[in-house]
C-alpha cells in the first residue's frame, strides 16, 4: 500500500510539473482521500501497559518511623 502511494506521488509530481492539470488535480484528490482513509490504521491507539504495583516506600523527604 505504501509503495503504491509513493509511486502515485511520484507520478503526481511529474504530471504537475508538466502542467497536465487534467490528470494532476484528480490524482491529487484521490491521493489525499487515500491518505486520509489510511490514517485510522496508522493512528491506532497503543495498548496501555498495566500500572506498576504500589510499594510502601516512603515519599521523598518523608521520615521513616522505626
Amino acid at each position: 500500500m505504501l509503495a503504491t502511494i509513493l509511486l502515485l506521488e511520484y507520478i503526481e509530481m511529474s504530471v504537475g510539473g508538466s502542467h497536465i492539470l487534467l490528470v494532476h488535480i484528480p490524482l491529487g484528490v484521490a491521493l489525499f482521500a487515500t491518505v486520509v482513509a489510511t490514517l485510522p490504521m496508522v493512528m491506532k491507539a497503543a495498548p496501555v501497559a498495566a500500572e506498576p504495583a504500589l510499594t510502601e516506600e516512603p515519599a521523598f523527604g518523608e521520615e521513616v518511623a522505626s
